[in-house]
């Protein structure tokens, strides 16, 4: 399978451009996950509707949701989204040793150890 071509500002289509350059000022680059993603703008945006949607209906914490996603990217195996969530989950008040802790699925607060205990339990 040939790898997937990530758009710039240059490649961009007239969709995704706007939403690129959003995405650079808010991080100061463009993630990879989005340029691949900006294959084309219809794409970019379907999937960051989908983002807005989870952000404005679910019942978890933006710290929760962040948990989960180190968590199981870290049994994944992958090092670019264990990299990413460790980036946003500080942003979302976590340490680093617990971002290391939560790797492993563990964490201090019963709720949110829960929480872990039946994400990886669902990725099993």
């Amino acid at each position: 399978m040939p790898p997937l071509s990530l758009r710039t500002l240059e490649t961009a289509d007239d969709l995704a451009k706007p939403v690129l350059q959003e995405l650079k000022n808010r991080y100061g680059a463009i993630p990879n996950f989005y340029a691949g993603l900006a294959i084309d703008g219809a794409t970019l945006n379907g999937y960051l509707a989908f983002e807005q949607a989870i952000e404005d209906r679910c019942l978890l914490t933006v710290k929760q949701r962040e948990m989960i996603s180190l968590a199981v990217a870290n049994a994944n195996g992958c090092h670019y989204c264990v990299s990413g969530h460790t980036f946003s989950a500080g942003q979302a008040g976590l340490d680093k040793a617990a971002c290391l802790a939560i790797q492993q699925g563990q964490c201090d607060d019963a709720t949110d150890q829960l929480i872990l205990d039946v994400a990886l339990e669902i990725l099993q």
